[in-house]
């Protein structure tokens, strides 16, 4: 036995230990109590309304981990730790929460039933598919969209970044959400215009959006299974196909395909998983898809390309991002 594999392998298999002790972190907002300034163990059990001695082998670990440090009996957050306040762009706080509550954590539980059997073992270990049981649960719902607009401003600035929008005077996002994405695109174009297109109760009420672009926003409220808004020069599919089976994402598109003009160019936003055996975050996020939804995955560069032609649409190129999203443009 190779020593240091072997400690490497542990470390690995630990994982799931550093997940639930980060998820606690979360929940009792200790990243949000450090960033006003150092505390002792008292302090921090006081103000977080836990047991002293538990906190203290809490915050030894997460100490270990990097997110915090200790001093003389006085912690304080680490840079790396700053990403748990709940006032940060980008905070992966309501990620943590997700990741260690009770609805992914039992789902995650069960991933080899979703691997000898082909289905999501969500379904299995709750009764229902997770866009049902968000609908049923209000506090797993305002974690999950918390969780989806934390991590909106920092993709939009990386899509921003990588694709010019600035030729777009129509743009129109499909299954958009709230409209963060679209939000950020249209503060950087002035002269474009925004159609939201999303689910009834998905999409944001006027007010809800930001004051500098309401006036540029048109808010649809539809399916995009059965018709996408005509008229854009730019579609956007931000991480949308990845929810569906190929069948499903085959339809997503031939909608976009029948509202798009010859000029049009249709943007997919999503993971594309890479080739070999180099660690990926996407090949950890295809398992997520299989866990929670019957067809969802991540897909491949040939995938996305065999997809596209399928529907009818050219692949055009690929766009890396600086987050874990590529750009996949395409036209009729």
């Amino acid at each position: 036995m190779n020593a240091a594999q072997h400690v490497r392998l542990y470390n690995i298999l630990i994982g799931s230990m550093k997940t639930q002790a980060i998820h606690v972190a979360a929940e009792l907002g200790l990243a949000d109590v450090l960033a006003a300034g150092q505390r002792d163990i008292d302090e921090l059990a006081r103000e977080t309304h836990a047991d002293r001695a538990a906190l203290f082998r809490l915050m030894r670990a997460l100490c270990s981990l990097g997110l915090f440090s200790e001093r003389d009996g006085k912690y304080s957050i680490s840079l790396l730790g700053e990403s748990l306040r709940r006032d940060v762009p980008g905070s992966l706080r309501p990620f943590a929460l997700l990741l260690g509550g009770d609805a992914w954590w039992r789902a995650w539980g069960a991933l080899g039933q979703s691997v000898r059997t082909g289905q999501a073992a969500f379904d299995a270990t709750h009764g229902r598919g997770y866009f049902e049981y968000l609908a049923g649960d209000a506090d797993e719902r305002k974690r999950f969209h918390e969780f989806l607009a934390s991590v909106a401003a920092m993709n939009a600035a990386a899509i921003i970044e990588a694709y010019s929008f600035a030729a777009c005077r129509r743009i129109v996002d499909v299954g958009g959400g709230e409209g963060n994405l679209l939000s950020h695109i249209l503060a950087t174009v002035p002269a474009a215009r925004g159609v939201l297109l999303d689910l009834p109760g998905t999409v944001p009420r006027p007010e809800a959006l930001p004051a500098a672009v309401r006036d540029r926003f048109e808010l649809i409220a539809g399916d995009f299974f059965q018709s996408v808004p005509s008229g854009g020069d730019c579609y956007l599919l931000q991480q949308v196909l990845h929810d569906w089976s190929d069948d499903k994402a085959l339809a997503i598109l031939a909608r976009c395909r029948e509202a798009m003009s010859s000029g049009a160019r249709l943007l997919i936003v999503d993971a594309v998983i890479e080739p070999g055996n180099q660690p990926s975050f996407n090949k950890f996020t295809d398992l997520h898809m299989m866990v929670l939804s019957n067809g969802g995955r991540e897909r491949t560069l040939p995938e996305f390309q065999q997809l596209l032609a399928r529907a009818g649409l050219t692949f055009e190129r690929v766009i890396p991002t600086s987050t874990a999203f590529s750009i996949l443009e395409s036209r009729r």
